[in-house]
């Protein structure tokens, strides 16, 4: 009797397992090696290329590589795995959702640009475009490192820069005689004033249309500025602008910053999704 319901309980668990899928552990925000494909110098360096871009734009990139889909999940495609890490470990913006997961199967010799919801279809052209020109040469070449740096300068440069419009940056006012907290106290975290693209993506069709609260023409364009960057301790502040091409007039809303989550042994993104949009190729 016990080897009996042994075998049944097999029978009932072993279908579940088969469709089950495992995620890797989340490292760091920026590079995930678990394949091995580069020098601890190359993924320095790449870890700097999307920290960097991370300061400039507020944008979320990960870079992922694996050996095989096979270990991690049966019967499951690419495309749906990618979808699957990325909303697991959350990348990018909660509320902008721009954020991009770059993955990388060795041993399957495939590859994957996985987009946010914020993304429309001309950014996953763009996709399509930076995997068949710089990364699948590269890796045919087994010049991973040549081909995750041209890949990740793509996406940078063609996705997340394109969809970014910087608004001037505002002085820091001048810190109180006495009492309060100065408002200069957040270069004492290290942190530049980053200023912040709007609303982009799937919106953007939407937005443009809106419009003008003042005049009524449409045309407007959005930007978000950080006025005080959040700290580990303390949420930040910023305000998103809508500006009328035709009359001038700026609409103002505040917005609340989220605290940063150090990089350390337990990192975390900022809980953005993808619907599934993205590019995939082979080599």
């Amino acid at each position: 009797m016990p080897r009996f319901i042994a075998l049944v309980a097999a029978l009932l668990i072993f279908p579940a397992l088969t469709h089950a899928q495992v995620y890797p552990d989340l490292r760091t925000t920026t590079v995930n090696d678990y394949a091995d494909l580069l020098t601890p110098t190359e993924e320095a360096d790449i870890a700097a290329q999307l920290g960097q871009a991370r300061t400039d734009t507020g944008t979320e990139i990960n870079v992922v590589t694996l050996s095989s889909l096979r270990f991690y999940a049966t019967d499951t495609t690419l495309e749906d795995y990618t979808t699957g890490l990325f909303n697991s470990w959350g990348v990018g913006d909660a509320t902008a959702n721009t954020g991009v997961l770059f993955i990388v199967f060795r041993d399957d010799q495939t590859t994957r640009i996985a987009l946010g919801s914020g993304y429309d279809a001309a950014d996953e052209a763009a996709a399509i475009s930076i995997i068949t020109r710089d990364v699948v040469p590269a890796f045919r070449d087994n010049n991973y490192a040549g081909g995750i740096k041209a890949g990740v300068a793509g996406v940078i440069d063609d996705i997340v820069r394109s969809s970014v419009t910087p608004a001037p940056a505002t002085p820091a006012p001048t810190a109180p005689a006495s009492g309060g907290i100065p408002w200069t106290v957040i270069g004492f975290f290290g942190v530049p004033i980053a200023v912040i693209g709007g609303l982009i993506g799937l919106n953007r069709r939407k937005q443009r249309r809106e419009p003008c609260e003042k005049c009524g023409q449409p045309g407007l364009t959005f930007a978000q500025v950080t006025l005080e960057p959040a700290t580990t301790t303390t949420t930040g502040r910023a305000e998103t602008r809508k500006t009328c091409g035709a009359c001038g007039h700026v609409a103002v809303a505040p917005v609340t910053l989220a605290m940063v989550t150090p990089n350390t042994a337990n990192p975390t993104h900022s809980g953005g999704k993808t619907d599934g949009g993205g590019a995939s190729g082979k080599w």
